[in-house]
């Protein structure tokens, strides 16, 4: 007989959010190919594209996800600033 077993661990990330981690999911990459697989969380979607399609929530290391956030945190005061 063959059982599977899964884990999820759960990571709290530099900006105090916990979310579950995938140890079989790979990295998406923030600004290319990443070979991570430890730690790798999917992230929230930080983006609001008319089509959902194109809102995905990636699954990335906690590198990548630094950048990721670090960018739409940018992209996103610059929209609000505009806006006021």
């Amino acid at each position: 007989m063959r059982v599977r077993v899964t884990f999820e661990a759960v990571v709290t990330t530099s900006r105090g959010e916990v979310d579950l981690a995938d140890p079989e999911h790979p990295c998406d990459g923030w600004e290319g190919p990443c070979d991570q697989t430890m730690g790798v969380t999917q992230q929230g979607c930080r983006t609001q594209y008319v089509d959902p399609e194109l809102n995905t929530s990636p699954w990335l290391c906690l590198v990548c996800s630094e950048g990721y956030h670090e960018h739409w945190d940018g992209m996103w005061a610059e929209y609000y600033s505009g806006r006021l």
